[in-house]
């Protein structure tokens, strides 16, 4: 497990051969500094095979955005079982929650507050960035996992599943133990 304050890499795709097919790549980094951690997605879209219209609007806390393309982080204590998720859409929509267990108890995580997200779109479809703040009450060690959901404009129903690792035979987002540790 890597530990550190700042963390960089490629999300890969579980479908893999239908990303490399369409030319899609996705980095993520994230950074903490005192109790803020500040998440940010980079991805490559020569195509323009990404449906970015999705469900809500800035500011909005609205649920089931994982229904659209959405971009998800995790983060919980190292060795504790309860963990946050936070989704939010490239519109700006977003919700947070605390899950008591993996895929138990999930309620709308208290005292939230809207996320600061700045996106860019390279109107050539290079490149689309996304960025929120996300404050945490004190500076702490943390297990995380990043993922997005991209929905394929072409009006299908497909969904490509990125993370920054896969485990099983089907995407699941929310085993967070073999990621990745940051720590003061």
């Amino acid at each position: 497990m890597a530990v550190r304050s700042f963390l960089e890499g490629s999300l890969v795709c579980f479908e893999r051969e239908k990303a490399a097919a369409l030319g899609l790549g996705i980095a993520f980094s994230m950074f903490q500094d005192k109790s803020r951690l500040r998440c940010t997605y980079r991805i490559s879209d020569p195509s323009e095979t990404i449906q970015w219209a999705s469900k809500g609007k800035t500011g909005s806390r609205m649920d089931e955005l994982w229904k659209y393309t959405c971009f998800e982080f995790f983060y919980r204590v190292p060795g504790e079982k309860p963990y946050v998720e936070w989704n939010v859409s490239p519109q700006g929509a977003w919700n947070a929650y605390h899950l008591d267990d993996y895929r138990t108890g999930l309620s709308p995580l208290k005292d939230a507050a809207i996320p600061m997200t700045a996106w860019m779109r390279d109107w050539s479809g290079v490149f689309f960035q996304w960025e929120a703040d996300i404050t945490l009450k004190k500076r702490m060690e943390l297990e995380v996992a990043a993922m997005t959901r991209i929905k394929n404009s072409d009006g299908s129903s497909e969904v490509l599943h990125w993370a920054l690792g896969h485990a099983g035979d089907a995407p699941d987002f929310h085993r967070l133990g073999k990621q990745y540790e940051v720590r003061n």
